[in-house]
């Protein structure tokens, strides 16, 4: 049995009482599978493949900006379904003109529709942009219609950004410069009466100059967020992004989100995604871990008001890895893309999953691309559905130099969950909240220094499992119940020790483990 060690705790951890958690049970410590890796087949050099993905359900959509037919670069989307288990490339779209368009700048794809900006279509002027909408009709993908502004003019941009929900689609605009040159704005598109048409244009309240507004868009059923990374209200470039609903038939902007601690160049708003009642913020240019380190931070509708979570950062973050630079909500699951990290070589790239677990949402684990190398940006997009995450990764080089790729992940979990809200530097109040571990089983709280890859010894209980824990300092800080159903929730003190250590679950019932969870 694993038992407390004799010597004092270095941690000071002292429980002061002990509340059963009345939340359902969360998903446990992930350990995300990569399931596939996804290439065009006739994919090229420059196709960029991977510089967009959207994913729901069985089927997946990336987009190849840069692709080209023999006379031009006119873009392409490759829609992917599982068959039969298997993942298989069922359509390659693009624009019915074969223009010059940046087709696949941007793509989103919800049940039986997709939609693939081209924001460099000159339908309305040179670089007015368009976004073209497919639906899957008797098992093929078909385009049946084009989306423009109604008032579209030069260098818009419409199409740089899209998201689809249903029937009803968001389009951003950024460059629009109804208040003033690239104000931005954004698009509402309805399918009424099986036609695809315009319901709303939608602008910030006090909205102004190179805000880009419309960067980015998400839609969920009538809630849509937009991202104006540029906007300056808490510093330059600090950004927001805004919340807007559809009410009576009316769409109105109801809340403006900004970074509790927002600052200069943080570009709050680059990247946005919103759920049922929760909504993720990127933030490229936060400087918390370094210079460009990045950042996301976490908003619930809570009462009718929209408010700040919970802020995102890579547990191993630093500067330059651009942790934000997209996100993706469902649910209790988020992802975040941090292109510019370095696990495989300078800018391989890596993404992050969090779970949200007792109300706190805490990162659970780190994806990275099984073959990454230097510059291929793993993470530049990423996209969420249930247990299956999307990222792509535009600066792949297996079809020729960034002809770009995208990669799949099973993201289901099993085993315990721990989240851990800690008083430091200093020590203090500490609660620990865990799920998933055996109901009216035993579970042990293991303490150390650092972050590794300690194996239990032999002759005691759960031999030979490794734990995401170094060896520094390591030690049992608690041991005990594990609830009735799996689920508690006790207050502690912590010594000034503990702050900067780590803490991991065992279920002393199963031998699994929890993510590792930072006392900070």
């Amino acid at each position: 049995m694993i038992s407390t060690p004799s010597l004092p705790l270095m941690i000071g951890l002292v429980v002061l009482c002990s509340t059963k958690v009345l939340h359902s049970p969360a998903n446990a410590q992930c350990d995300p599978q990569e399931v596939v890796k996804l290439l065009a087949a006739d994919g090229a050099r420059g196709d960029w493949f991977g510089s967009s993905v959207s994913i729901s359900g069985g089927a997946v959509i990336a987009g190849a900006p840069g692709h080209s037919d023999p006379v031009r670069v006119s873009g392409a989307a490759y829609v992917y379904e599982q068959i039969g288990g298997v993942w298989t490339r069922v359509a390659q779209l693009g624009s019915d003109e074969g223009i010059t368009a940046d087709f696949g700048i941007s793509v989103s794809i919800n049940g039986n529709a997709a939609i693939v900006g081209a924001y460099l279509d000159s339908d309305r002027g040179v670089s007015a942009g368009a976004a073209y909408v497919f639906e899957r009709i008797d098992g093929d993908w078909v385009q049946v219609a084009k989306l423009h502004a109604s008032d579209g003019v030069t260098n818009d941009y419409f199409g740089a950004a899209v998201s689809i929900s249903d029937d009803t689609a968001v389009v951003g605009a950024w460059g629009d410069d109804d208040l003033g040159s690239h104000c931005g704005s954004a698009y509402v598109f309805e399918k009424v009466g099986g036609v695809w048409m315009q319901v709303a244009k939608l602008g910030a309240d006090d909205g102004a100059m190179n805000d880009y507004f419309g960067w980015s868009v998400s839609v969920s059923g009538d809630t849509a967020i937009v991202g104006a990374l540029a906007d300056d209200d808490v510093g330059s470039n600090s950004g927001s992004a805004y919340v807007f609903e559809k009410a009576g038939g009316a769409w109105a902007e109801v809340a403006k989100l900004v970074a509790a601690d927002g600052a200069d160049g943080a570009f709050f708003g680059n990247a946005v995604s919103i759920g049922d009642d929760v909504a993720i913020v990127g933030a490229q240019g936060d400087d918390d871990l370094g210079n460009d380190s990045g950042s996301a931070y976490v908003f619930e509708r809570v009462g009718g008001t929209w408010v700040q979570v919970n802020k995102l950062l890579a547990s191993d973050g630093a500067a330059d890895d651009s942790f934000g630079t997209s996100v993706a909500i469902d649910g209790d699951k988020a992802i975040v893309g941090a292109p510019g990290d370095d696990p495989s070589g300078d800018s391989s790239g890596s993404a992050y999953l969090f779970a949200r677990v007792g109300g706190h949402w805490m990162q659970v684990s780190k994806l990275l691309a099984s073959d990454g190398a230097a510059n291929d940006s793993f993470g530049c997009c990423v996209s969420l559905s249930d247990a299956t995450v999307a990222a792509g990764a535009f600066g792949d080089g297996d079809s020729g130099y960034q002809s770009g790729s995208a990669y799949l992940f099973d993201a289901a979990c099993d085993g315990p969950q721990l989240d851990v809200n800690a008083s430091c530097p200093g020590g203090g109040p500490l609660q620990v909240s865990w799920d998933g571990a055996t109901g009216g089983g035993e579970i042990a709280l293991v303490f150390a220094r650092n972050q590794g890859s300690f194996i239990i010894p032999n002759n005691v209980s759960c031999a030979g499992t490794q734990l995401g824990l170094g060896s520094s300092q390591i030690q049992v800080a608690y041991r005990g119940s594990a609830g009735v159903d799996g689920s508690r929730t006790f207050n502690a003190n912590a010594g000034p020790a503990a702050c900067g250590g780590y803490l991991q679950l065992l279920d002393l019932s199963t031998c699994g483990t929890s993510n590792v969870a930072a006392i900070q």
